[in-house]
C-alpha cells in the first residue's frame, strides 16, 4: 500500500506495514482460545490509534455485541465526545491528559467492528458482488488466523471461477490462494483478461512472473483500451453501507479503515515487463506500453513510480516524461511534507463530534477518484508550485524519478 494514505497511517501508527504479495493487513486479530472465530483477541496498534480509541474503549469493553443501529452508535459517540472534552482541552493547551480516565489503551475493537458490520450487511444483501466483498473482508479479519484467511480466500476464488463479473475477478486477484493457506482452488490468473480483454488491469493482474514474457501477454497489454481495477467501485460500495453516522469517533474510525483497505490494494507487478524492456530488443513496443500505462492506468504514487521505472528501461525518453516526472515528484514531496500533521485536525474534530471538511474532501476524492487526484487537488488548493516541490524532491533525494536510484 504505497502512497500518501499508507504513509500517513504507517507514519502515525495507525496502519501496519504492508508487504505486497503477502497477505495485506487491516486488523491483526489472533483467535482467543475460548472464543469463536468472530470473537478474537483485540488488535494492537500504534500510539495514534491508541489516541483514536481512547473514548471508545470503555464502551467496547462493556458491550461486546456488534452494534448495527445508527442511533445507538450516535448516542455512544455523543457520550464519548462528552467524556473526551477535558482531555481535548488539555491537548489544545499542549498538555498530555493524566489519570486513569485518560489512559491511551490501544485495545479498541471498533476497527474490526466496522469490518464485521459490513460483512453482516453484505451477507444479508446476498447478491454476487456483496457476497464476494464479504469474503474479501473476512480474509482481513483472519490475517493472523491462516485457517480463516484461507477459507475466505477459497470462497472468493471459487466465486470468481464461476463469475463473469470483473468486480469479483478483481477482488480475487487481491487475495493469495495457496495450499499453504488451505486454499487449493485458485482462479486461473488469465481468467479476468479472458472476460475483459480490453481492460488493462485484467492483463496486469495476470502478469507473468518469469522470463521470457509471452507475446500474447504483451499484445494483450497493447490492445487494452481502458483501465478498471474496480478499486473505486469497492470503496464506493463500502462507503454506502449502513450504518451511516454523523461526524464523531466511530465515523472517523470507519474512514481510517476505508483508507487502510484502499491503501492495501496491491499494485500489479511490472517486474517481468521491466526485465523484458531492459533487454533493449523491444524498445518501440516498450515505449508504447509506457505511454499506454501512463494514459490509462489509475493515477497513484505506486503506479507512477512503476511507470517511470519502465520509461527508464525503454530509452530514448520522449520530452513529455520530464513534466510527468515533476508532477509525480511534487506529489511525493507534498506527501512527505504533510504526512505528520495530516490526521491531527480531523482526529480532534472527530472527538468533538464535529465535521472536518478538508478531511472529508480528501477521503471522498482519494477513495472514489484516485490518490494522486486528491494530492494534486490539495497542492493546487494550497497554492503550492509543482516545479518547486519537484526541485525540493530532487535536492533531498539526489536524483529525479527518471534516474535510477544510487546503489
Amino acid at each position: 500500500m504505497a502512497g500518501l494514505l499508507l504513509m500517513l497511517l504507517a507514519g502515525v501508527g495507525l496502519w501496519p506495514g504492508v508487504d505486497h504479495g503477502a497477505v495485506p493487513s487491516v486488523v491483526a486479530a489472533k483467535p482467543a482460545a475460548s472464543a469463536s472465530a468472530d470473537e478474537a483477541e483485540e488488535p494492537t496498534h500504534g500510539p495514534a490509534w491508541a489516541l483514536a480509541s481512547l473514548a471508545t474503549r470503555e464502551a467496547d469493553a462493556a458491550d461486546r455485541r456488534l452494534i448495527l443501529d445508527a442511533a445507538e452508535l450516535q448516542r455512544l459517540d455523543e457520550a464519548d465526545c462528552k467524556r473526551m472534552a477535558p482531555a481535548m482541552r488539555q491537548l489544545e493547551a499542549g498538555k498530555l491528559p493524566e489519570g486513569p480516565t485518560y489512559e491511551w489503551d490501544p485495545a479498541s475493537q471498533e476497527h474490526e467492528n466496522w469490518l464485521r458490520r459490513w460483512i453482516h450487511v453484505l451477507k444479508q444483501r446476498g447478491d454476487e458482488r456483496s457476497l464476494a466483498t464479504a469474503d474479501f473482508l473476512d480474509a482481513l479479519i483472519g490475517r493472523d488466523d491462516l485457517t480463516r484467511f484461507g477459507a475466505a480466500a477459497q470462497r472468493l476464488h471459487q466465486r470468481a471461477s464461476r463469475s463473469s463479473d470483473g468486480f469479483v475477478q478483481a477482488l480475487a486477484a487481491q487475495r493469495s490462494c495457496a495450499p499453504s493457506l488451505g486454499c487449493t482452488q485458485a482462479v486461473p490468473r488469465e481468467r479476468w483478461a479472458q472476460l475483459e480483454p480490453g481492460n488493462l488491469s485484467a492483463w496486469l493482474a495476470g502478469a507473468p512472473s518469469r522470463q521470457p514474457v509471452s507475446d500474447d501477454w504483451l499484445n494483450g497489454l497493447m490492445q487494452a483500451s481502458y483501465d478498471n481495477s474496480y478499486r473505486g467501485e469497492l470503496m464506493s460500495l463500502l462507503r454506502s453501507l449502513p450504518p451511516q453516522l454523523p461526524a464523531g469517533p466511530r465515523r472517523f474510525s470507519r474512514d481510517l479503515g476505508l483508507i487502510g483497505i484502499n491503501a492495501a490494494q496491491s499494485a500489479s507487478s511490472l517486474r517481468g515487463l521491466n526485465q523484458h524492456c531492459a533487454g533493449g530488443s523491444d524498445g518501440e513496443r516498450c515505449r508504447a506500453l509506457a505511454e499506454k500505462l501512463w494514459t490509462l492506468r489509475e493515477a497513484n504514487l505506486m503506479n507512477w513510480m512503476q511507470n517511470l521505472t519502465l520509461v527508464r528501461h525503454s530509452p530514448p525518453m520522449a520530452a513529455v516524461w520530464e513534466a510527468r516526472a515533476q508532477e509525480a515528484e511534487a506529489a511525493f514531496q507534498w506527501s512527505q511534507d504533510e504526512s505528520a500533521g495530516m490526521l491531527v485536525e480531523p482526529l480532534f474534530q472527530a472527538y468533538r463530534c464535529k465535521e472536518s471538511p478538508v478531511f472529508e474532501r480528501w477521503v471522498q476524492t482519494s477513495l472514489t477518484v484516485s490518490e494522486s487526484a486528491a494530492m494534486l487537488a490539495e497542492i493546487k488548493a494550497r497554492g503550492l508550485d509543482v516545479s518547486s516541490l519537484s526541485a525540493k524532491y530532487r535536492q533531498q533525494n539526489g536524483r529525479s524519478l527518471l534516474q535510477a536510484a544510487r546503489k
